[in-house]
């Protein structure tokens, strides 16, 4: 089992905040911590306990899966895209607009 120091999860942090264009101050806010508090989160000096790791990941719209190393799966779970793009597909209110889709995204697999 590989297990991820505080420190690699803080870096993984740091760089899905970074790419969801959020300051420490605006995710600080947004989980309910303050600013020096992601620092210490994202440095390693502070573990993160499973609330506030499910916090941070809400408003990093990433899975807390994301946080720790790929690992292999089975074949009938889903990953974080697919279940995105699953629970997009469900809300066409359209058949016609899910058919389409269905259809750009085979055309697209296919080359």
């Amino acid at each position: 089992m590989n297990v991820q120091s505080s420190r690699e999860i803080g870096k993984k942090v740091k760089f899905y905040r970074l790419r969801a264009g959020l300051t420490q101050e605006r995710l600080a806010e947004v989980v309910g911590v303050t600013f020096q508090q992601i620092q210490k989160y994202e440095n390693g000096s502070t573990k993160l306990n499973t609330d506030k790791l499910q916090q941070i990941c809400g408003a990093l719209d990433i899975s807390v899966a994301d946080l720790f190393p790929a690992r292999e799966r089975s074949p009938d779970r889903l990953t974080h895209d697919e279940e995105r793009l699953v629970e997009a597909f469900r809300k066409i209110p359209s058949d016609h607009h899910r058919q389409s889709l269905v259809a750009v995204a085979e055309a697209i697999a296919n080359g």
